[in-house]
Order: structure tokens, then C-alpha cells, then sequence
């Protein structure tokens, strides 16, 4: 028990670190969007986007690496547990809608990009409607899916570091528990439902990353091509 409290105290502190360093980058990025738009400066789509994702970031990352333990019931014996169910339930709400919505805003990031670089299309919204369906549709989607778990009560501690998606007590949910579950009965079902999610995030930027090299490398081939017909023919009217 002695050893299990001090690695998770020992990941407590490098999470915490870590998301110190990456609240303080989240911070730098919109502050630089922020000052562009007190100039009245063009801001481009992207840019756009890429604020909306470090806003998430920002929020996600205080939440749930940063405050951690803190939010987390006192009577669970974790390393500096100092909340209550309240505070947990919010923690892991929060986790849920905001680290949602950077993930997915990383999708649209990534989807935005090919389009722009494979169709030739410019960095910007066509219309204020086609502008809010980029920067509004993920949050939206995050949010109804980080509502479903409150009418499980399955917001809990997770045993380690924080309150997420989990059933209480931990572990009521195996077939050879003699436990009842209180809260979370669907904890199962609501976790492989946020995989889900996050596995198709992923794989539109997997995607999107490819079909980018892909157009990078056929267009610098199609390139050389032209430079080496260009070349021959010099050569050729060079001799006559």
C-alpha cells in the first residue's frame, strides 16, 4: 500500500508539472490570437480553430491533471484528496467536455488543413453559418455526451488520479463482485461509448495527416517531373 501511494503520489506531481507546462502554452497560443483580433488583424480560419482547441486544452488540463487529487472525495484515501462527490462529479464533467472538445477540435484542425491544402481553398469560413457549424458542432457534441453520465451518477474516482467515468464502489461491475453498484451501472457502456468517440477523432487525423503527405509527395514528384522536361528541352535547343 506504502508503494502504491508513493508512485501515485510521484504521477501527481509530473501531472500536475506537465499541466502547469501545457496551461501556460495553452495560454501564450490565445494570447496571440486575442492581441490579432484587438488589432483588427485578419484571423484565419485555422487560427480560429486552433484557439478554440487551446481554450479546451486550457480548461481541460486545469481540471483534471492540475487540480487531480484535489477534487476527489476526502474518504477515498487518495494523496491529497480534499473534495467531496460534488467536486468529483464536476471534475469529471469538465474532464469529459473539455478534453472532448480539444480532441475534437484537433480532428477539425486536421480536416480543415486537407481541405484547404488538397482543394486549394482559403483559410477562411465561407459564411458566419459555415463558421459556427466549425467552432460550434464539436462543443455541442461534447457536452450532450458529457451530460448522458450525470443521469448514471457515474462521474467517480478512478482510483488514481482523478474523478472520471467510473462505477462506485470500483469494481461492483465484475461478474465475481460482491458489491452493488450505487453509482455508475453503466459506467461500461459509457466508457466504450467516450472510446468510441475519441478512436474516430483520432482517425479522421490519421486520415487527414495521410491524404497530406500523400498530395505533398504526388505534387513534389509532379514538380521534379516538369523541372526535368524543362531541363531536356533547354538541352536540346542549347545543341541545335
Amino acid at each position: 500500500m506504502d508503494d502504491y501511494l508513493q508512485h501515485q503520489k510521484s504521477a501527481i506531481i509530473l501531472m500536475k508539472t506537465g499541466g502547469l507546462l501545457s496551461m501556460i502554452a495553452s495560454f501564450f497560443i490565445m494570447r496571440d490570437v486575442f492581441i490579432r483580433s484587438i488589432k483588427n488583424e485578419r484571423i484565419k480560419l485555422t487560427h480560429k480553430i486552433v484557439f478554440e482547441m487551446s481554450l479546451a486544452n486550457f480548461w481541460g488540463t486545469f481540471f483534471t491533471p492540475f487540480l487531480s487529487t484535489w477534487m476527489v472525495p476526502k474518504d477515498s484515501g487518495a494523496y491529497q484528496a480534499a473534495g467531496n462527490t460534488a467536486s468529483c462529479t464536476a471534475q469529471g464533467f469538465f474532464d469529459s467536455f473539455f478534453c472532448g472538445t480539444s480532441v475534437f477540435m484537433n480532428a477539425v484542425l486536421a480536416l480543415t488543413y486537407c481541405i484547404i491544402v488538397k482543394r486549394g481553398k482559403k483559410d477562411e469560413a465561407k459564411s458566419t453559418r459555415n463558421l459556427w457549424i466549425v467552432l460550434g458542432l464539436p462543443p455541442i457534441i461534447c457536452f450532450l455526451l458529457a451530460i448522458k453520465p450525470f443521469f448514471d451518477r457515474a462521474y467517480n474516482y478512478n482510483n488514481f488520479l482523478a474523478c472520471d467515468i467510473a462505477e462506485y464502489p470500483l469494481g461492483c461491475l465484475s461478474e465475481n463482485s460482491d458489491y452493488e453498484c450505487t453509482r455508475g451501472s453503466n459506467a461500461r457502456e459509457l466508457k466504450i461509448a467516450r472510446f468510441a468517440c475519441v478512436w474516430l477523432a483520432n482517425f479522421i487525423i490519421v486520415v487527414s495527416v495521410a491524404v497530406l503527405i500523400q498530395h505533398v509527395v504526388s505534387t513534389e514528384r509532379r514538380m521534379n517531373a516538369n523541372s526535368t522536361e524543362s531541363s531536356n528541352d533547354l538541352s536540346i535547343k542549347t545543341t541545335w
